[in-house]
């Protein structure tokens, strides 16, 4: 078994190999904690990384909102399957039935259909999830609610909304009260309590030559605080709540969820698009389906910032990476598969490849051009070939850029796999899954799938 001493070497090793400027690595089973920490909290100052050093949880705090709700559930305030009106009267998008048939349990597993990026101007203070959902009141759908998985900050959002409705505390208050403080967690969305203590800020980093640099900001408005861009906490944070979820699981709650709600977490609701790594979404927690059950994974990213966190069930284990700086998206799936493979047997996911022989399909029929919030991705059908290509905003642009996200604007090569699926050539040798949606009626592609779900344009 890895040792702590090599934990700790190990992790040193990564973040000079990744030009990484910081990071804490947490490696739970049965009783044991392993911690690995590393780097500088601060290039700018060389305050070093520390065990009780706060980083951007980034979107793993959707499945700390995700159990806030859960509490709620366990103390008989929320049905899930209610429709999301019956808490929230004042939200409405421009399909008035649609709107009716959004339910909390769609929030919580991204089947809304609620534009995945959608943003405002509202004011800032204590009603700003207010203001945001009245916000929403014009917006198009992405599809039919309950029909597709798509990711969405947006409907987390809202789910933190619904929260403090029910409670009638804020967002923040609440997620505190009843399952930070709880867990005696070192994290917090408060910037002033942020300030007080050791705080890992984010780095704009040059992959080639290791040169970090302070973003122009330290995170992302807190308009989408309950999807992951107000939460920090440390790397103990991260281990204590992966605890709770495997005591749930394995019968003995030690946390403010029951057992019910945490199975209820890991349970599948919804399945994940073809080409993801993962096979299926519960309630906050992506799956992955394994002979002995289902692994729960989340990652996160803020400006400069990246998390990731693993539950094993059956091993009765986590594994938990946090980093502060852009190049963190490229030390996480190294040095986490490794140790998800070497020490829990579960395998890497294998690298997109395209077919053989592509499918024969008439290739017209899928050309177009297909919309969500703050972006495109258009068809086009050139010399017997499909192309894809996608466009973004400025205000996406920016977070992609912050958050080191790669994405590109040049046209893909589309190979077909079959009359769904398809496999994107992103660049020579690297491939990316797209697929199509077809109505029930067969005429033709309504939507596609590009890491979020695009609507066809009428």
């Amino acid at each position: 078994m890895t040792t702590e001493k090599s934990l700790q070497s190990r992790l040193e090793d990564s973040v000079k190999q990744f030009h990484v400027p910081g990071a804490a690595l947490a490696v739970v089973q049965d009783d044991r904690t392993e911690i690995a920490v590393a780097g500088l909290a601060n290039a700018a100052t060389g305050l070093p990384v520390t065990d009780d050093t706060l980083f951007a949880t980034g979107s793993v705090c959707k499945v700390f909102t995700a159990a806030l709700l859960m509490s709620l559930v366990d103390d008989g305030l929320l049905d899930l399957d209610q429709p999301l009106q019956h808490y929230l009267p004042d939200f409405r998008m421009a399909d008035p039935e649609w709107s009716r048939r959004v339910t909390v349990r769609m929030l919580l597993c991204h089947s809304s259909a609620i534009p995945g990026n959608f943003t405002a101007e509202v004011p800032r203070g204590p009603d700003i999830l207010k203001h945001y959902t009245a916000a929403l009141a014009n917006s198009a759908f992405d599809a039919e609610p309950g029909r597709y998985w798509s990711y969405s900050n947006a409907g987390i959002t809202l789910a933190g909304r619904v929260a403090e409705v029910v409670t009638g505390l804020s967002y923040d208050e609440a997620l505190d009260r009843r399952i930070l403080q709880p867990l005696n967690a070192n994290a917090t969305t408060d910037p002033e309590r942020m300030l007080l203590r050791r705080i890992a800020v984010g780095h704009l980093v040059n992959p080639g030559t290791g040169e970090a640099r302070l973003p122009p900001e330290f995170r992302f408005t807190p308009l989408h605080g309950p999807a992951g861009t107000t939460l920090w906490g440390d790397i103990h944070c991260f281990a204590d709540f992966a605890r709770m979820h495997l005591d749930g699981l394995n019968g003995a709650p030690s946390g403010p969820l029951s057992a019910a709600a945490i199975r209820q977490m890991a349970t599948p609701q919804i399945g994940q698009p073809w080409g993801s790594p993962l096979d299926h979404f519960g309630l906050g927690w992506g799956l992955l389906d394994t002979p002995d059950g289902p692994v729960l994974f989340h990652s996160g990213a803020n400006i400069g910032s990246h998390s990731v966190l693993w539950v094993i069930p059956h091993r009765n284990a986590a594994v938990a990476l946090m980093t502060n700086g852009t190049t963190g998206m490229a030390l996480q799936p190294t040095l986490v598969a490794e140790l998800l493979q070497e020490r829990f047997g579960i395998p890497a996911s294998q690298a997109l490849q395209p077919p053989e022989r592509p499918a024969e399909l008439a290739l017209d029929a899928y050309a177009g051009t297909y919309v969500a919030d703050q972006g495109q991705a258009r068809v086009e059908l050139a010399n017997g070939q499909l192309q894809l290509a996608m466009e973004y905003d400025d205000f996406l642009r920016h977070e992609f850029d912050m958050m080191g996200v790669p994405y590109s604007t040049e046209s893909m090569r589309l190979i077909p796999v079959d009359a769904e699926r398809f496999v994107a050539e992103a660049a020579p040798g690297a491939y990316m899954p797209v697929s199509f949606k077809t109505a029930e009626q067969g005429d033709g592609p309504t939507h596609v799938y590009v890491g979020r779900i695009f609507q066809r344009a009428s």
